[in-house]
């Protein structure tokens, strides 16, 4: 990046290139309200009328899911019981939509593993992150002369389509 994109031959920035993938990393799951690295996921979902039948994960793609779950118990001592495994089905990993054959009708966790492992982020990702890595190289401070907006809106379109709702 430091030699193709920005052009800087001195090895001077380094420090400051990991610095600013970072905090454009972390700007980047900002805007689209997700994380993107593989990981581990907990989420409770609060059934907020029995006609639920359906549970969009924050995090995608899903690559395992782990325990879909409803609460037994109470809000103190919870009393996790799994669903039987034809009672929910992934309908699709990219978009990390689960499709219930029963109603929600008590809390409910899922725990799952999603988001890309190293080199599998989409294109579209690592072009935004270039974009504001060489847009925060250029534009240190946060008032220049020049400088007339935040972020690059490339950056944010680019970014647009791997955006979830929050529910």
């Amino acid at each position: 990046v430091r030699q193709t994109r920005l052009r800087i031959d001195s090895e001077n920035f380094d420090d400051l290139f990991v610095m600013l993938i970072d905090s454009v990393s972390d700007f980047i799951e900002g805007e689209c309200n997700r994380k993107f690295m593989e990981a581990e996921y907990e989420e409770i979902i609060i059934a907020h009328s029995n006609r639920e039948s359906t549970i969009v994960l924050k995090n995608a793609p899903v690559t395992e899911i782990a325990a879909v779950e409803y609460r037994a118990g109470s809000i103190t001592d919870p009393n996790w019981m799994e669903y039987w495994p034809d009672n929910w089905e992934l309908l699709d990993e990219e978009s990390g939509i689960i499709v219930m054959t029963v109603a929600l009708e008590r809390a409910s966790r899922v725990t799952y593993t999603a988001g890309y492992a190293n080199g599998e982020v989409p294109e579209a990702l690592q072009q935004a992150m270039l974009l504001m890595i060489g847009h925060w190289f250029a534009n240190r401070e946060a008032v220049g002369i020049n400088q007339t907006f935040e972020a690059p809106l490339g950056a944010k379109a680019l970014c647009a389509p791997f955006w979830r709702p929050v529910l």
